[in-house]
């Protein structure tokens, strides 16, 4: 099946599911990563996360927690054909932007490099953790200009596959989380 194909039929399907089942898969999710918090996380300080658009995965809570326990955290603004991170303190300051996604309005402290982990949304992901974003290869390039982010794929079990294609640029997760568990 063709990329443009898949995306419909997971953006299909990941719509259908009520949006009671989504809230409580994405609980999970928050759970599960939270469960392997000291053996993947513990070691960092900067988190790149993303505020959920539509159906997507909602790891709100995980954003809360995170700034809780004193940690960095960076939400994505698009600009141009690019997606920069933007630190935030606190989850209240936020408006709509490219695309309807919600960014951050305060934009005084990029994410410059260094070591860091990525909770990176998807439309469906297969067993080698690719990754089927909407088309517009924001992630990848972001993940191309800094390789030292550990990317951790974020979707709900029903959005998985054996295999998805693959193109140039495109650049795997380190492994996908989803309400059944952490897939590695």
């Amino acid at each position: 099946m063709k990329s443009d194909d898949l995306r419909k039929k997971y953006k299909d399907y990941r719509d259908s599911i009520p949006a009671d089942e989504r809230e409580k898969a994405s609980q999970l999710i928050v759970r599960n990563i939270l469960n392997n918090w000291e053996l993947f996380f513990g070691a960092y300080e900067k988190f790149l996360i993303y505020y959920p658009l539509g159906s997507e995965v909602d790891l709100l809570s995980l954003a809360g927690w995170i700034l809780m326990k004193g940690k960095s955290l960076y939400f994505p603004v698009t600009e141009g054909s690019d997606i920069n991170f933007y630190r935030v303190k606190n989850l209240n300051g936020f408006k709509k932007g490219t695309f309807g996604v919600m960014e951050p309005v305060d934009w005084s402290e990029p994410y410059s490099g260094g070591k860091a982990v990525s909770f990176t949304p998807g439309l469906v992901f297969d067993k080698k953790h690719n990754r089927l974003g909407y088309g517009k290869g924001y992630y990848d390039r972001f993940f191309t200009k800094y390789p030292e982010v550990m990317r951790i794929g974020t979707c709900f079990s029903a959005c998985t596959a054996d295999e998805i294609p693959t193109h140039d640029g495109d650049v795997p997760m380190i492994f996908t989380c989803t309400e059944k568990g952490i897939l590695i």
